[in-house]
């Protein structure tokens, strides 16, 4: 039997894509679990991702951080909104090789999604999202690491006698 779609050429992508959105999703429900209370969690903690990624943009809004670390994580959280539509055709639809009925009749692999036709990825789109996905959980946890610093108190102990010179 021939094999007439390379699988191995989609396979690391794809994988890399559904790795970083893994990280997306404990991330957002790590800033769920601390910007709530854990009624409000427990309610919100089954919301599709886009829902929950709205919800961390509104809490995100009213955290003490620098102006600059929430617009850069808020764009980044809108841009996963973005990326979410391919991570969901990628994930619950088949890779085929498309035949293009045209004046070339040519032939092409996409990921076509299941009812929608017309919505397929392409690899280099696929490629793109993949490595968009992964650059913006890097910067996830700068922004995280950010948020945590600029809420730590630091504050001498009344007991402290300094370096004991």
């Amino acid at each position: 039997m021939s094999k007439l779609i390379d699988a191995d050429r989609w396979a690391p992508l794809i994988g890399n894509l559904i790795i970083a959105f893994g990280y997306i999703e404990s991330i957002t429900h790590d800033c769920l679990r601390k910007w709530t209370t854990p009624t409000t969690y427990k309610h919100i903690k089954s919301m599709p991702l886009s829902q929950r990624l709205d919800f961390t943009i509104d809490l995100l809004r009213e955290q003490n951080i620098s102006e600059s670390i929430k617009r850069s994580f808020i764009e980044d959280l809108l841009q996963i909104h973005k990326i979410t539509k391919i991570r969901n055709t990628v994930a619950h639809s088949p890779l085929l090789l498309e035949i293009i009925g045209d004046e070339t009749d040519s032939l092409r692999e996409v990921i076509c999604h299941n009812t929608n036709a017309h919505r397929s990825i392409e690899f280099d789109q696929l490629a793109s999202a993949s490595t968009e996905a992964i650059a913006i959980v890097d910067r996830f946890y700068d922004y995280l690491a950010a948020i945590r610093l600029a809420n730590l108190e630091f504050s001498i102990p009344r007991e402290w006698n300094g370096l004991g010179r």
